[in-house]
Formats: C-alpha cells, structure tokens, sequence
C-alpha cells in the first residue's frame, strides 16, 4: 500500500489518551507509535465500512 504524508489535528483529550497508550506500552516493553494506533484505527473503519456497504447492497437485492 502506497502512503503519502499528511498531519491532522486531534483533540487535547485524545491526543493525551493515545499518548498514555504509547506510553504504557512502551513501558511494557512494546515499540508503538501513535500513528501506528490511529493508521490501524482508521484501516480498521475502512474495512467496517466495506462490509457494512456489502451487507446493505445484499440486503437491498
């Protein structure tokens, strides 16, 4: 998959959320970024959404 850069803005709370995230992973041992986290959050959505797009167009047949 093809990435480009790009920056986005997020809110004070949930920046501060993901930061702790990255964090207590780190602090676990586990190598995490935050734009590993939002990159998989927003595939995720994608793929959510797919499958809810094929669920309705079966269901309008």
């Amino acid at each position: 998959m093809d990435r480009v850069r790009t920056s986005i803005m997020l809110p004070e709370g949930v920046y501060t959320y993901l930061k702790d995230i990255v964090i207590t992973a780190q602090n676990e041992g586990v190598k995490l970024s935050m734009n590993e986290i939002i990159n998989d959050a927003i595939l995720y959505y994608l793929d959510y959404v797919n499958i809810e797009r094929e669920y309705l167009e079966r269901r309008m047949r």
